[in-house]
């Protein structure tokens, strides 16, 4: 999910959506907004949270934002966490 735009992001999650068991879970982690020493806010901005970095593009996530493309699948749970 890191490496596309919205509209990508928004197709694969319909398929996912379209492949999973019924009752099915997908588990995900992504790459925060608030991980700076990762990237986040570095580089071109191509979309909101999505960057052209070091010769690629990376996406970083809000809560809202995974909300909002995970919740494509179905019930949507998210939790930030500090690793």
């Amino acid at each position: 999910m890191h490496y596309f735009d919205q509209i990508t992001t928004k197709d694969i999650m319909r398929e996912i959506k379209r492949i999973l068991t019924p009752n099915g879970y997908l588990i995900a982690r992504v790459n925060s907004v608030d991980d700076i020493n990762y990237g986040a806010g570095q580089g071109e901005k191509l979309e909101e949270n999505f960057f052209f970095v070091e010769g690629y593009n990376k996406r970083f996530f809000t809560t809202q934002d995974a909300i909002k493309f995970f919740s494509i699948i179905g019930e949507t749970k998210v939790k930030e966490a500090e690793c």
